[in-house]
């Protein structure tokens, strides 16, 4: 099961089970037996260590971009990120079948602080149709020797959808929606274009023919 918390310091927190749960579990102890077996954070009483767990933080950071631009998200914030991670825009985060088309894919992070990053999609403009997306992010972390972790070489443990399975937060993209708007006019007679929808489609834009 993958772990999807958002980042920070916990605490590690024990509970007797197994063996010494049956050992108490008496009519020696009924007190501790009582609360047998570890069902909820009040049985966790004994405070072993931390948790450092690396990621974003919040999960409910917001960023918007406007379509047919580049697209930079300034201050993605978090727990010991680093510039090998990686941000994707999906419909949903970790689906394969998630892609958005037109989208530019990956963002390219560098790194600010150790508790923010600056995540861009570079020169190459963001021409998704406007919307509600999720911003997901993944770890440029990978398995070594199934004992530590590494940074890897060129982001390779993120190169597939289900990798980003962190859901960070919402990127609205400004701009027409659907991609398919169909209207007629005809040749010598004025035309208007009426009923365009997009999202947040403001006055002040203009369409050409």
């Amino acid at each position: 099961t993958l772990f999807t918390g958002q980042g920070g310091q916990y605490r590690l927190c024990w509970c007797a089970g197994g063996v010494a749960a049956s050992i108490a579990a008496t009519a020696a102890s009924p007190e501790f037996a009582a609360s047998l077996p570890c069902t909820v954070a009040a049985d966790f009483r004994i405070d072993f260590g931390v948790l450092a767990l690396l990621g974003p933080v919040p999960l409910d950071q917001h960023f918007t971009c406007v379509s047919g631009q580049t697209c930079q998200l300034d201050a993605v914030a978090g727990n010991l990120l680093s510039p090998d991670d990686a941000i994707l825009a999906l419909d949903t985060c970790g689906k394969e079948l998630s892609y958005l088309p037109r989208s530019a894919r990956l963002a390219v992070p560098v790194l600010s602080q150790p508790w923010q990053l600056i995540a861009s999609w570079g020169s190459v403009p963001h021409t998704v149709q406007g919307g509600q997306y999720r911003l997901c992010w993944c770890s440029g972390l990978e398995l070594a020797n199934n004992s530590h972790f590494n940074y890897s070489s060129g982001g390779l443990p993120c190169q597939t959808a289900e990798r980003f399975a962190v859901d960070i937060g919402r990127l609205q993209v400004l701009g027409p929606m659907p991609l398919v708007q169909t209207r007629t006019c005809v040749s010598g007679w004025p035309c208007h274009l009426r009923g365009l929808t997009g999202e947040a489609l403001q006055p002040g834009d203009r369409y050409m023919v």
